[in-house]
């Protein structure tokens, strides 16, 4: 480390064989290959006798798997032994997987590489991963870039045909719970950032699936690259710090592997042995010894960044701190998101599935006379959407009005979209009846005319025509008779929707109803991580598609019943609940780092 540090070559590894010198050399280890491709045909021959028992029906589907099958174990080798699997202009990348053993003689020679890249790079210290191929050669993934337009270089007995402008070499954990893939390791030369690099390491991070052959992988990172804290709050629901989202702490999961990451890995990760874990935030205190960067000041953001994930920075990280960062991918939620994220297209197609999926579980609900069958569509819509909806406040027993003989509760909450309806019905574990404009067939395509009937003929909910006085009055009257039946209803008293922020003012006809009939009041507050509501001049679908572009968390505060019997007029009753509703909407947009 210390002749890095003064600009020397770095220290050569152990000797190895004249054919082994040159990096390409070590592409494909041929025995190797020619035992994968007699293990393909055995699977192949394997599927095709298969499937000449099977019925005829099924025999196609068992000839395309074994010859899925097949072909991923050829694609695991290339990806894996040093095969090509990234290329952008005269930029290409080889990937190489180690797993110990013989794979200490790659190891021998990919080292003197990296750390010449690490060291250009950083011209800091030396990786600990870098200094002995014995520990390269353990559980690492090694990815190099290439430029195919500039001569190679010779460094510690390796010989490179291009040069090697990038690296990145990731690590799998020991943990027996899952696979977990730490990002470890990533350089780039000076001269070559600002490529397109950062694709090339995420189809490395991709390709993980393929070299473990498994189909969910939590990844953890130790860094605060502006790339890095965009991609876990975009691919994943459960990332953790996920700055879209409203943070009460990390889950138990995320702080068993942190802890096992810093027990068993330490050393791997690149951090100092006195650097201490903030179990709460996952700040890493003290992350190197010596130095003093700035983790906040040193992010080279794209374009301007996020307000949430910069107080949050700014809040916990002092010099020398790092941030350790968890999520859990599965493999087709990762391509799914892929798509979704690139193409606006794919996601207006994939909103009209969703919807059509949607409409005809109603219809068949309906037909049925099966509207307990909600909560079911409800939580299957919001999966398929990708909004998580997390409930706070209020048990179960508090949503029980009090005393014999009493009304039902009318529900209160604001209001962003259609969607509202359908996450408070979800929450309230009771069928709720609504207060819905007439018109409201025309406002979501797909599933707003289904939805309409659904709702009136099905539902028991209540049509008013908006600015109309007469409907007005018979919507209170029919209020009224649901809450004194012991039927719950529910009513969005700011008379719209917004796109996002805090409530608008509420108009109080239902909550004077309320406490006519002396009917508690159940206060909901309802939060979304992104703008979700529908503004009138923008093209609907389009809007809706929005939602999908990535994960997405919507928060519901119960609050505590409010009793008419405590108030000494109907607008103080009212005023009461209105401003309920607010300040957990400021305390929720406060703990997101919203306010």
């Amino acid at each position: 480390a210390r002749s890095v540090e003064a600009g020397e070559t770095p220290p050569a590894p152990e000797r190895v064989g004249p054919k082994h010198s040159h990096l390409e050399s070590i592409v494909y280890d041929w025995p190797d290959l020619l035992r994968v491709l007699a293990l393909s045909v055995l699977v192949a021959a394997l599927g095709i006798w298969l499937a000449y028992q099977m019925p005829l029906a099924i025999r196609p589907v068992v000839l395309v798997l074994a010859w899925l099958a097949a072909m991923a174990a050829l694609a695991r080798f290339h990806c894996d032994s040093g095969g090509i699997v990234w290329r952008r202009g005269d930029l290409y990348a080889r990937r190489w997987a180690l797993r110990g053993g013989r794979a200490e003689g790659v190891a021998a020679v990919l080292r003197p590489v990296l750390a010449w890249v690490a060291c250009e790079e950083s011209q800091g210290e030396l990786h600990p991963m870098l200094r002995d191929p014995a520990v390269l050669a353990k559980n690492r993934i090694v990815l190099i870039v290439f430029d195919g337009r500039e001569a190679g270089v010779e460094r510690g007995g390796s010989r490179t045909r291009d040069l090697p402008c990038a690296i990145h070499v990731p690590f799998r954990a020991g943990y027996y719970k899952e696979v977990v893939l730490h990002l470890g390791l990533s350089a780039a030369l000076p001269t070559h950032r600002g490529r397109g690099i950062g694709s090339a390491i995420a189809i490395n991070t991709a390709l993980a699936f393929l070299t473990y052959i498994t189909t969910s992988l939590v990844i953890a990172d130790l860094s605060t690259s502006a790339t890095g804290l965009h991609l876990s709050c975009d691919l994943a629901h459960d990332a953790y710090p996920n700055f879209r989202f409203c943070n009460r702490g990390p889950s138990g999961w995320h702080v068993d592997v942190a802890k096992f990451l810093f027990a068993k890995h330490r050393n791997d990760m690149g951090i100092s042995r006195s650097a201490i874990l903030d179990e709460q935030t996952f700040v890493v205190r003290g992350s190197k010894d010596g130095g003093d960067w700035d983790p906040v000041g040193d992010i080279a953001w794209a374009g301007p960044p996020p307000r949430r994930c910069l107080d949050f920075l700014r809040r916990n990280l002092r010099a020398r701190d790092d941030l350790l960062r968890l999520f859990r991918v599965r493999v087709g939620g990762l391509v799914g998101r892929a798509i979704l994220a690139s193409s606006a297209r794919a996601r207006i197609a994939y909103v009209v599935v969703v919807l059509l999926m949607t409409s005809a579980r109603l219809m068949v609900l309906a037909v049925l006379g099966r509207v307990d069958g909600m909560h079911s569509v409800a939580l299957s819509t919001m999966f398929w959407l990708g909004i998580q909806v997390k409930v706070e406040g209020a048990s179960e027993s508090d949503l029980t009005p009090r005393g014999s003989g009493a009304t039902a509760a009318l529900w209160i909450s604001n209001h962003f979209t259609l969607f509202d309806y359908t996450v408070l019905h979800m929450v309230s574990r009771q069928i709720l009846a609504c207060l819905v404009k007439h018109d409201i067939s025309g406002e979501v395509p797909v599933l707003g005319p289904i939805a309409s009937t659904f709702l009136f003929d099905f539902m028991g909910c209540v049509p008013y025509v908006r600015g109309s006085k007469g409907s007005g009055q018979e919507a209170r009257q029919v209020i009224a008779r649901q809450l004194k039946q012991h039927n719950p209803i529910l009513v969005f008293p700011e008379g719209t929707g917004t796109e996002c922020g805090p409530p608008l003012p509420f108009r109080r006809g239902a909550l004077v109803c309320a406490y006519e009939v002396n009917a508690p009041v159940q206060p909901c507050t309802l939060w979304y991580s992104e703008p979700i509501g529908l503004a009138p001049e923008s093209p609907t679908l389009a809007q809706l598609s929005e939602m999908v572009r990535r994960p997405m968390q919507c928060v519901a505060r119960l609050g505590p019943l409010i009793w008419p019997a405590d108030f000494e007029d109907a607008n103080a009753f009212a005023a009461a609940v209105e401003d309920r509703v607010r300040r957990d909407f400021d305390e929720i947009s406060r703990a997101a780092g919203c306010l």
